[in-house]
C-alpha cells in the first residue's frame, strides 16, 4: 500500500504537475529547473524567463508604475510653442503672364516676323535705292529763248524751263524743256513737250512725252529739241509749252502739272522778234538761253 497513490494509479500514470529542481530567486521570484506535466519533464529555461518577466511586470502594475518596455509619450505641444513656429502658410508661386509660344511642328515652315506697322497701323515704306540718273544732251546753238525758271504746280522738288529755237531762215523753230530736280533726294519725273501757234499743239512727229526720267539732286535734265520740229512758221509767232511731274510709282498725270511756257518769238518776212506781255513786239534777248 506504501507504493501506491492515494486513488489507487501508479506512480508513472499520475497525471498531476508539479515542479521540481527549484530554488528561490527573491522576492516573489520562483526559479524552476523542471516541471512535470504528466509524468514529463521538460526543460523550461524560456518559460522561466517569460515568468520571471511576467511576474516582474505585474509587481510594477501593482504598484502604479510603467513596464519598462512601454514607449515614453510625447508631451503635448504648448500654444506658446506654437505661437512661435507657426507653420509657414503654403506659398502660391507668382509667375508673370508670358505669351504662349507654339513649337512648329517639323513639317511647317518656320514663323516669318512680319516688319513692325508705324502709327498709322500701315508698314514703313523702305527708302527708295538710288539708281542711274536719266542721261541728257545740253542745248546749244543760238537763238534759243526760254522762260523763266517755274515750279511744277505739283510736285515741290522740280522747276522747269520750256524753251524754244528758231532758224528764221529756214522759217522752222524746234521746241522743248529742261527740268531741274530743287530737292534733297534723287527724283523720278515724267515730261510732256507741246507748242502754241495760235492753239496747242502736239509735235509733228508726234505726242512727246518722255516717262521716268531720274533727276539727282541739284541737276537737270534737258529734252531734246529735234524731237519737236515744226517748219512754215513765218508770219506767225509762238510758244513752247511743257508739263513735269514727279511719279515714282507711274501712277500720277502728268497733265496734273500745270502748264509753262517758253519766251514768245514772232517771225516776219525772216526777221526774229518776241512778243511781250503788254502785247509789243521787240528783241528776244532777255529770254536768250545761257548754259548753266
Amino acid at each position: 500500500m506504501a507504493d501506491r497513490s492515494v486513488d489507487g494509479s501508479p506512480p508513472s500514470e499520475q497525471t498531476g504537475n508539479e515542479i521540481s529542481g527549484g530554488s528561490h530567486v527573491g522576492g516573489n521570484a520562483f526559479q524552476a529547473k523542471n516541471i512535470h506535466f504528466g509524468g514529463r519533464s521538460v526543460g523550461l529555461t524560456l518559460v522561466a524567463l517569460a515568468l520571471v518577466g511576467a511576474v516582474v511586470t505585474l509587481a510594477l502594475t501593482r504598484a502604479g508604475g510603467e513596464g519598462r518596455d512601454q514607449p515614453t509619450a510625447k508631451p503635448a505641444s504648448t500654444a506658446a510653442g506654437a505661437a512661435r513656429t507657426p507653420s509657414p502658410a503654403p506659398t502660391t508661386p507668382t509667375t508673370a503672364p508670358t505669351s504662349t509660344v507654339v513649337s512648329p511642328s517639323p513639317s511647317s515652315p518656320p514663323k516669318v516676323e512680319e516688319p513692325a506697322a508705324g502709327p498709322s497701323g500701315a508698314a514703313p515704306k523702305a527708302t527708295p535705292a538710288r539708281e542711274d540718273p536719266t542721261g541728257s544732251t545740253p542745248f546749244s546753238g543760238g537763238n534759243i529763248y526760254c522762260g523763266e525758271w517755274r515750279g511744277s504746280g505739283q510736285s515741290p522738288n522740280l522747276d522747269l524751263k520750256p524753251c524754244v529755237q528758231v532758224v528764221p531762215a529756214e522759217s522752222r523753230a524746234m521746241f522743248g524743256v529742261i527740268v531741274k530736280n530743287v530737292g534733297k533726294s534723287q527724283v523720278t519725273a515724267d515730261v510732256h513737250v507741246m507748242y502754241t501757234a495760235g492753239s496747242a499743239r502736239e509735235c509733228p512727229l508726234g505726242s512727246y512725252a518722255r516717262d521716268g526720267i531720274r533727276i539727282d539732286p541739284g541737276d537737270t535734265w534737258f529734252s531734246d529739241l529735234g524731237r519737236c520740229s515744226v517748219p512754215g512758221l513765218d508770219g506767225t509767232d509762238f510758244q513752247g509749252t511743257a508739263w513735269a511731274v514727279e511719279d515714282r510709282d507711274g501712277t500720277v498725270a502728268v497733265s496734273l502739272g500745270t502748264a509753262r511756257h517758253s519766251a514768245h518769238p514772232a517771225l516776219k518776212n525772216g526777221a526774229l522778234t518776241c512778243r511781250y506781255e503788254n502785247g509789243a513786239y521787240a528783241s528776244c534777248a532777255p529770254w536768250a538761253y545761257k548754259p548753266e
